[in-house]
């Protein structure tokens, strides 16, 4: 009861029940419970003679009273191997910076009280349960016993882990925990590195500094991760199994930085909100329905993405999707510096998904695969829309566009750059629209429209680089609103019919149109007329191919060589 109990060299008690405010020795050990009665600080500083500085606690420890603190202060271990505030907690338990805390006991502890701060290195060599109504901080490092993975489990509104907990991130340096969890309560202040085994926080997490998150197993944020306010801190993901709910970043102050992760396995993202700086993908991915990513920079998907629902993914930078892209819902993307897709694009299941791809003007919305097929010339379930906005270009590399609604709103590029003059590109739609559509190679490539309903051709065909031909097959209806100039194929062949311009279905035309085509140009079996009889159309046809000789035989092949065929009537409609 005295107000300082002090000795020079050690102090070894039983059951213990002080009222006291400081105890101070070179060690102090407390074989028993050990029951503080008033607020008090214990101090182990070790001596001149060698003794080490140590504070141990081989039984429970316990408040006498509400409102009590207890500061236990040593350049050397204090060590627990009992639970503390099982009974009742201080309102501020505290270890100073030096030396090291360890939990040790004969099985799981658990600490509680108000406030629990833990300033030095902890060593978990126990499996550990901090209880904390106020606040739980550990600001130095953690880690568990080399080898055992044990395990951390923090209730607490309020999670303080600033200092590097499990070890160095991919060292296998075997200090890694075994799980490390939070309650859904309140938020987690995180430093520079989480490593465990699992990794699974439920509230809120807040980077104070760049953060590597490394679950070794699997890693789940329930409650989101922001950033320090202004600070722009980058969060790095490595673990096989990683997913993050919550919001990523926010649109004011907590935008995070660069986002990255490791390349093994996947991760999910179901975040209302993601906002960050830049952000590279390297494992598969799947959105969550509603997921809408904002980045300031280029975002990188290097991985295959596969979307559960609608999802927006935006960009000041770039937009580069380097493998194939599965669709669950409609996705946008607007990308400021362009887009690019590399990989094949399909639904989860038949018109399930929808593309709508916005760049500006001098970027480009570019394809490198087909879309709806597989690089097998297998078809995969298709898009139900497949649309391109904005002032920039498309871009189709692939040999195949399938989509219930197809409608290329930028002006088109079909090819990717010195293109075989045989190369060829199909549109199978129910209904398309298109702007200007120009080959990548002139002269070269075949562009073939296979759509049920209507089609519109609002800009040029061919007017910057021709075709070697258009076709359209029987069904729906080609209204063409532009000109249309294709190089077209010299000779007959059955799979081409040796022409530039096949129209199989009816055709409607606007405004003044002229259809070039050098090879011959053939309406088939259904009309021709104008899109509105208000307002009639002018239509020139022109090709340099030479009639054919009298005499010649009505054959199929010379049906393939009369320079212009009408099928059906022209302007029997209007």
């Amino acid at each position: 009861t005295a107000p300082a109990i002090t000795a020079s060299t050690t102090i070894i008690t039983g059951s213990a029940a002080l009222t006291t405010q400081a105890v101070n020795a070179a060690n102090i050990t407390f074989d028993g419970p050990a029951l503080f009665r008033s607020s008090a600080a214990v101090n182990a500083s070790g001596n001149a003679g060698g003794d080490p500085a140590f504070i141990r606690f081989n039984g429970t420890l316990d408040a006498g009273a509400d409102a009590l603190t207890l500061a236990l202060n040593t350049s050397g271990e204090t060590r627990f191997a009992g639970d503390i505030g099982a009974t009742r907690g201080f309102a501020t338990l505290t270890t100073d910076a030096p030396g090291t805390t360890a939990f040790e006991g004969a099985g799981p502890l658990a600490a509680s009280g108000a406030v629990l701060e833990f300033l030095d290195a902890v060593a978990l060599r126990s499996d550990t349960t901090l209880n904390a109504s106020t606040r739980a901080a550990l600001t130095n490092s953690v880690s568990s016993a080399a080898g055992a993975g044990r395990s951390l489990t923090i209730n607490s509104p309020l999670t303080v882990l600033t200092g590097v907990v499990g070890g160095v991130v991919g060292s296998g340096d075997g200090l890694e925990l075994g799980t490390l969890t939070t309650d859904a309560a309140g938020s987690t202040n995180i430093g520079p590195s989480l490593r465990a085994n699992v990794i699974a926080l439920s509230d809120a997490v807040n980077l104070g500094a760049d953060a590597t998150l490394e679950g070794l197993t699997s890693l789940t944020l329930n409650g989101g991760v922001i950033s320090d306010e202004n600070a722009g801190r980058s969060l790095r993901v490595l673990s096989p199994v990683a997913v993050i709910r919550g919001n990523v970043g926010d649109d004011s102050t907590g935008r995070l930085g660069a986002f990255t992760t490791g390349t093994a396995g996947g991760l999910t993202i179901e975040s209302p909100l993601c906002r960050v700086a830049s952000a590279t993908i390297s494992q598969n991915l799947a959105l969550g329905a509603g997921t809408n990513i904002g980045s300031l920079g280029e975002v990188r998907f290097e991985r295959a993405v596969t979307t559960a629902g609608d999802a927006t993914v935006s960009s000041g930078g770039a937009v580069l999707f380097q493998d194939a892209l599965t669709l669950g819902g409609a996705t946008t993307v607007n990308a400021d510096g362009g887009a690019r897709f590399s990989g094949v694009i399909s639904s989860t299941a038949p018109d399930a998904g929808a593309l709508i791809v916005n760049t500006p003007g001098g970027t480009e919305a570019r394809f490198d695969a087909s879309i709806g097929r597989d690089g097998a010339g297998a078809d995969l379930p298709r898009l139900s829309q497949f649309a391109t906005a904005g002032d920039g270009t498309t871009i189709i590399a692939g040999n195949v566009v399938r989509a219930g609604v197809v409608s290329l709103g930028q002006n088109a590029v079909v090819g990717a750059g010195a293109i075989p003059a045989d190369t060829r590109v199909e549109v199978i739609a129910d209904s398309a629209s298109f702007n200007a559509l120009n080959s990548s190679a002139a002269n070269a490539g075949d562009l073939i429209l296979t759509v049920s309903g209507d089609s519109f051709l609002n800009g040029a065909v061919g007017g910057n680089a021709r075709f070697r031909s258009l076709r359209t097959d029987a069904s729906g209806r080609t209204v063409v609103r532009a000109g249309v100039s294709v190089a077209g194929i010299p000779g007959y062949d059955t799979t081409n019919q040796g022409r530039g311009i096949d129209f199989g279905d009816a055709v409607r035309v606007s405004n003044n149109v002229v259809l070039d085509a050098g090879q011959g140009i053939f309406f088939a079996r259904r009309t021709i007329d104008s899109e509105s009889s208000a307002a009639p159309a002018d239509l020139t046809v022109r090709t340099s191919r030479s009639r054919p000789s009298l005499g010649e035989a009505q054959s199929e092949a010379f049906d393939a060589d009369i320079p212009v065929k009408f099928g059906g009537s022209v302007g029997g409609q209007d």
